[in-house]
């Protein structure tokens, strides 16, 4: 194969077909290993850097976020008391908001989706 950096060497035989008609070709996975190639390790590479590379400037969330959360959540709750929620109500609100693990403070869509039935919306005339 001709690179422009020189010649590559397969070594043994191998059987290719090539159609001159352009700067592309197609080589096998297994041709590809025996240079050094492992296009799924190089694919990988990409998915990391753009599942990395957002483009956002906030920062990530890590391991320590469950308290940040945790203030947000008692942030919101503070606010609905202030806005008339029964007092005696809070510790049920927050066991109902705090039971399943469903809060994010920056959406990056790496969750999976939602398990739901799917809407079916039918339009009317008018």
């Amino acid at each position: 194969m001709q690179t422009a950096a020189g010649p590559v060497q397969v070594p043994g035989k191998r059987c290719c077909y090539v159609v001159d008609d352009g700067d592309e070709f197609l080589v096998s996975n297994n041709t590809l290993k025996t240079i050094g190639i492992d296009i799924d390790w190089l694919l990988e590479q990409v998915a990391r850097l753009q599942v990395d590379d957002d483009g956002d400037a906030l920062e990530e969330l890590g391991g320590d976020c469950v308290d940040e959360v945790e203030e947000a959540l008692q942030g919101k709750i503070d606010g609905a008391v202030d806005n008339g929620f029964p007092k005696e109500h809070v510790k049920s609100l927050w066991d109902v908001l705090s039971k399943h693990d469903i809060w994010r403070l920056k959406f990056d869509g790496a969750d999976p989706p939602a398990k739901v039935k799917p809407l079916k919306e039918t339009p009317r005339d008018g």
